[in-house]
């Protein structure tokens, strides 16, 4: 059980973590998507992947290391470490980036 509510623990950290720059990176990512189609054609979702991972790695480094960096102590507490944060947030970044893609 106690395995159990660490899993959850960190999952909960990462998604608190993640949250912050999911949404403004998405929107990013729709608008530069769709600009891009309607000037020169090129398929939306692909660019829209492309201007995901780009933008949710520079929102990352702009909201939690300029902004907020301080806010690194609370996740250091519950047992979450700068890289493992950084690590999966970019690896979920590039999943979604890369579904969005291969649409």
């Amino acid at each position: 059980m106690k395995k159990f509510q660490n899993t959850l623990r960190i999952i909960g950290g990462l998604w608190l973590f993640y949250r912050k720059m999911a949404i403004p990176a998405l929107v990013i990512s729709i608008l530069f998507g769709l600009l891009i189609h309607l000037i020169s054609g090129h398929f939306f979702f692909k660019m829209a992947g492309i201007a995901f991972i780009i933008s949710s790695i520079l929102l990352q480094y702009f909201v939690y290391e300029v902004i907020n960096s301080k806010e690194y102590y609370f996740y250091y507490n519950i047992g979450l470490s700068k890289h493992l944060l950084w690590g999966a947030s970019l690896l979920v970044s590039f999943l979604i980036g890369l579904t969005f893609i291969r649409l």
